[in-house]
Formats: structure tokens, C-alpha cells, sequence
């Protein structure tokens, strides 16, 4: 639902990212990486911290929350509307942007490529994603402040790329590649 410090509807005690992020932790912990843990937490505290005094602050939206082609309705090709909002909530508009644009590795992609190659796409992706949404909105300053912040959350904690991870994680093949990956998402 990709909520981040205020709780979407599926939502009980924490947000998803602090959900996926305590996942990640867990299971660095687990394979003996409990340095990279306590960086991890640091990371998303002092992340947190960054956005949470303006956060309430950020424009707004509807989401649809269960977004796919079942959901959608078209005529001829054309975009008609949208329909099953049973899973919809409000959230910063800048989230939905960066979740809806957000980029991770298949297996493939991530045994093939270097990890600077794989953040150079993340971000690459992502921007070209962007300037489609940003050829109709304009950021204000307070969006473009904690735009990063936000940025660097997504990047990481976005559930899909958790899950992965998780997996790499627990695979002793992919497992120090896995790590090298999350350190230099914590460290941009």
C-alpha cells in the first residue's frame, strides 16, 4: 500500500515501509550481518526524522491501491477511468510518484549486472518514469526538500525490492552482492 509514517487501510501498528525495513533487518541479522542491521534501523530513523516534521505538509492524494488491468477502464485504447477502490487511502503525493516509478533488478539483471550498474538504472528508470508526471506537475519547495528523502526510502523499502532482497539474503550465492546492494542504498 506503500504507506511511509501515516497508515493505509490495511495498516494495523506501523507503516509498510517500517514493516519491510524491519523485515530486511531481521533477516540481515539472521545470515550474521548485524552491523549492516544497525545501519539499516539508522538509516530509516534519520530518514524518517528528516521528513516527519513537514510531512503533513505535502500535497495529497487519492490512490487507487489495487491498481491493475482488471481495474481499469478503457474504450478503444483510451483511458476511461478507474474503478475498485476498496484498497484506497490518501498519501504524499510524492510516495505514490516514486512507488508507481520505482525499479528494481529481475534475478537476470541482478547476476548480470554490477551493483553500480544496477543503482544507475534504479535511478535512470525512475527519472524517465518522472518526466512524464512532472510534464503535468510542478514540485513545491517543500515536495523538492524531501523528495531525496522520500527517494532513498522508496529505493529500499519498497516491498517488492524487500522481498528480493530477503531472498538474495538467504541465498549463499547471491548473499554478498545482496549486501554490497544495500549498503550503497543506505550510503547515496
Amino acid at each position: 500500500m506503500w504507506s511511509l509514517i501515516d497508515l493505509a487501510p490495511l495498516d494495523t501498528d506501523i507503516d509498510e515501509k517500517a514493516e519491510n525495513v524491519r523485515t530486511l533487518i531481521e533477516t540481515l541479522n539472521k545470515v550474521g550481518y548485524n552491523e549492516l542491521a544497525l545501519r539499516v534501523k539508522r538509516f530509516d530513523e534519520t530518514t524518517r526524522e528528516a521528513i516527519s516534521a513537514d510531512y503533513k505538509a505535502l500535497p495529497r492524494c487519492v490512490y487507487q491501491g489495487d491498481l491493475n488491468g482488471t481495474n481499469i477502464l478503457s474504450e478503444n485504447g483510451h483511458f476511461k477511468g478507474l474503478i475498485d477502490f476498496n484498497l484506497s487511502g490518501t498519501e504524499v503525493n510524492i510516495n505514490c510518484f516514486l512507488n508507481e516509478t520505482n525499479w528494481f533488478p529481475s534475478d537476470y539483471e541482478f547476476d548480470t549486472m554490477d551493483i553500480e550498474e544496477i543503482v544507475y538504472r534504479v535511478n535512470d528508470y525512475q527519472n524517465e518514469l518522472l518526466k512524464s508526471i512532472f510534464k503535468h506537475y510542478s514540485l513545491n519547495p517543500l515536495e523538492s526538500r524531501l523528495f531525496p528523502y522520500y527517494k532513498r526510502i522508496v529505493d529500499l523499502e519498497q516491498y517488492p525490492n524487500v522481498c528480493q532482497m530477503v531472498r538474495y539474503l538467504k541465498d549463499g550465492a547471491r548473499r554478498e552482492k545482496a549486501v554490497r546492494l544495500v549498503e550503497t542504498l543506505i550510503s547515496k
